[in-house]
């Protein structure tokens, strides 16, 4: 196996697999390490809704949406307190690539009905996929396989590499070292069974609680703690408590 990479992902899921096609479109060599024996991640076992403005199946069932209706609707699914915290420049670039994104995934292949209605939005965005998340996963796995791209499962990362100048240079993988020439992207999921982590943020009366992924124990903001990051609102959850 080769040990250089432009990119390197870890994690399978659908953020995982569309950050490696996404690369490897832009001609990037890139190897995408799975920690399970199988990929898909919570994607695979979500619902598969995809919310997006301006896009075409809107156009064709004659709804008029703009970015800025959307933002303002996306503003209205948490409490207040927790959207004073929000990073609006954020959400309004990642709403703003919605359209974009989901038509790309069409022209892989991934089908979807709708536009549906989805309070708070002021307009039908909901488009489901079809038959189910799990299109997500097999669309994307065909595409980065097609453009050269490398899928490793069974890869438990424990590390990230760090060069002289602090800059992430790599990972530790099944304890071999993967060398990136460009970068490593974590896509490792939310850490909703990983107790000690609940606890931490959360604190102790919520850390028996369990999410619905037994493999989500939040790899990817332990790795990246470990080399200095900063991870925030780690203690925002949506939902009655």
């Amino acid at each position: 196996m080769d040990t250089r990479y432009d990119v390197i992902v870890v994690g399978g899921g659908g953020s995982g697999l569309a950050a490696a096609v996404s690369a490897a479109e832009n001609g990037a060599s890139v190897i995408l390490l799975e920690k399970e024996a199988h990929l898909g991640g919570t994607t695979g076992i979500a619902v598969g809704s995809f919310t997006a403005n301006r896009t075409r199946m809107q156009e064709q069932a004659g709804i008029d949406d703009h970015l800025e209706a959307h933002v303002e609707d996306a503003g209205e699914f948490a409490a207040p307190e927790i959207e004073a915290r929000n990073a609006a420049g954020l959400r309004r670039f990642f709403l703003s690539h919605t359209a974009e994104t989901l038509h790309w995934l069409m022209e892989m292949g991934v089908q979807f009905q709708g536009p549906s209605p989805e309070s708070p939005n002021r307009v039908p965005r909901m488009h489901n996929v079809v038959p189910g998340a799990q299109a997500y996963v097999t669309a994307l796995q065909a595409k980065l396989l097609c453009l050269g791209g490398q899928i490793l499962c069974g890869q438990t990362v424990t590390a990230l590499l760090r060069g002289e100048d602090g800059r992430v240079k790599g990972v530790v993988a099944n304890g071999e070292n993967l060398e990136s020439r460009l970068g490593v992207v974590l896509a490792a999921g939310d850490y909703a069974n990983n107790s000690k982590m609940i606890a931490k943020h959360k604190g102790d009366s919520f850390a028996a609680v369990e999410g619905i992924n037994p493999h989500a124990t939040g790899d990817g903001h332990r790795l990246a703690e470990e080399v200095g990051a900063h991870t925030l609102n780690m203690d925002v959850t949506y939902g009655p408590e």
